[in-house]
């Protein structure tokens, strides 16, 4: 099997030398979709996990990439399966990226061609219509519409546990969690943060016990516990940053920095998270994503299309522009 050829066929040439960094080689690909695949949707679950793992990473361009790539081959072929695939990585990864209106459209495409019989834990082994409810819930609150947005964060909570997976609860809990926390519902949040931390604890996740208390520390900031939450806030941003996953840095590097703020604690000190330094964090992130540097003007007129930014913006903006050292 040529790998670079294989990945050319479907659009996806750039990651020819990540498939060679990673020993992805001609025997890895063959045992897991076969050649020809047994089984076609074994592709899909595979480019599906590239995108996950991109959006985690915080590499938007890179998981639109892939997410695009999943659907125009989806759509190629006409069967459900990959199509409820590709709209919801596109939603994903558009939503990541800002682009909020037009990811609410894959998700609510995904709601409607979701099938239980035949798309139950899909998504990477997560049910589909769970991952695209509680996405969308979040899409739906930056779009205005916070009432709606807390009955798709609670349908999908609802629908998990009826499911009875796990790995599709904790998703529905950690992303619902954020959906009332930006509602300004914190006791819809902090009944999900009990839940989420005691599934963990449960089933031994490494991952969601960090993700457990990293929604907690964010909880403990946004009800005003600044002094519990910063030592939090700062060793769940160390664990993640250990591994790559800049998901949510932006959100979370701001709050951190008001809560310094609103101790007062306003020193400048390059080897600590103080306001200033998570500001330039916060604000640094997003701003990478993109081909240009954007200084604070231009990041003002950038975030009238990015509502991520909006709300990033929003925040930071409470404490002094310094420009960064």
């Amino acid at each position: 099997m040529d790998i670079d050829g294989w990945l050319r066929e479907i659009g996806l040439e750039q990651y020819a030398q990540t498939f060679r960094d990673n020993a992805i080689n001609a025997d890895v690909l063959r045992k897991a979709i076969g050649e020809p695949p047994e089984d076609p949707l074994l592709l899909f679950l595979l480019l599906t996990g590239y995108v996950v793992a991109h959006g985690i990473a915080g590499n938007v361009e890179a998981c639109r990439d892939v997410a695009t790539s999943i659907l125009s081959l989806a759509e190629k072929q006409q069967a459900s399966a990959p199509l409820v695939l590709g709209h919801i990585c596109v939603g994903y990864s558009l939503l990541l990226g800002g682009e909020i209106a037009e990811g609410k459209a894959h998700l609510d495409q995904t709601i409607a061609l979701y099938d239980p019989a035949e798309h139950r834990l899909l998504h990477f082994g997560i049910d589909p219509r769970v991952s695209a409810l509680v996405w969308r819930s979040n899409a739906l609150w930056m779009l205005g519409h916070p009432e709606a947005a807390r009955a798709d964060a609670d349908r999908a909570v609802k629908d998990a546990r009826a499911i009875g997976h796990a790995p599709s609860l904790m998703i529905a809990l950690s992303i619902a969690d954020l959906t009332h926390m930006l509602c300004g519902n914190y006791a819809a949040g902090s009944e999900c943060i009990g839940e989420l931390v005691a599934l963990a604890d449960e089933i031994g996740g490494a991952f969601w016990k960090l993700t457990g208390a990293a929604i907690r520390g964010r909880h403990l900031a946004l009800i005003g516990n600044a002094a519990n939450s910063i030592p939090l806030m700062i060793s769940t941003r160390n664990a993640y940053e250990a591994t790559g996953a800049n998901f949510l840095a932006p959100l979370d590097l701001a709050i951190l920095g008001s809560t310094h703020a609103a101790l007062g604690k306003f020193e400048w000190r390059a080897d600590r998270e103080t306001p200033r330094r998570s500001v330039h964090c916060a604000i640094g992130i997003p701003r990478r994503v993109g081909k240009t540097t954007l200084q604070p003007p231009a990041l003002k007129r950038e975030c009238r299309r990015n509502a991520w930014l909006t709300r990033i913006f929003s925040t930071a903006s409470m404490i002094s522009w310094r420009p960064s050292r």
